[in-house]
């Protein structure tokens, strides 16, 4: 795992850091963590604000790059014997989810709420005509609770090659949500 380490000065603007963080985990294409060191409470203010950004999320979704924002925090000190807040932030491939035709649409559908609300994004996968009906059942389901909460959200989807079988069709649905911005 790589390591990229970023300091954040209560100057520094959090739609900068949110890019430069964006930048890094885009750029790279593996897993890779991100260490925010901050000096003072508007640094630690302003480097919570940049994680929590939900445009960082939404485009991270888009290109299937899961960020484990359950972030580490560690408090040590500098050499002038201030405190400095550490943030660590790990970014990974996000995992398909995988369905097949017992796959209960009921969970399925909680277990894409869940992906959504924590990452903003999720992978299915469905082979063979059943899994694909219990896929956008489960699918169709989430979509009802996420506009429950406020959310909308939207999905894709496309064929996949299996190299083994010709027989079979097999399909990927890329799931994301996204806030609607009135200007």
């Amino acid at each position: 795992m790589t390591i990229v380490e970023m300091r954040v000065s209560r100057s520094t603007h959090v739609v900068d850091l949110a890019q430069s963080i964006l930048q890094v985990a885009l750029n790279e294409h593996f897993q890779i963590s991100v260490v925010l060191q901050a000096v003072g409470a508007e640094a630690v203010t302003i480097a919570v604000r940049a994680l929590a950004m939900r445009s960082l999320r939404q485009v991270l979704a888009l290109h299937r790059v899961r960020a484990d924002l359950s972030t580490s925090l560690g408090v040590t000190e500098s050499a002038d014997a201030r405190k400095v807040v550490i943030l660590s932030i790990s970014f990974v491939p996000a995992p398909p989810l995988r369905v097949s035709r017992l796959t209960s649409p009921i969970k399925l559908r909680a277990t894409i709420v869940d992906k959504l609300q924590q990452f903003g994004y999720i992978e299915v996968q469905a082979v063979g005509a059943g899994a694909i009906g219990q896929a956008v059942r489960g699918i169709g389901y989430a979509q009802e609770e996420i506009a429950r909460s406020g959310l909308l959200s939207s999905f894709t989807c496309s064929f996949l090659d299996l190299p083994d079988s010709t027989d079979v069709v097999a399909v990927r649905f890329d799931v994301w949500t996204f806030t609607r911005i009135y200007s």
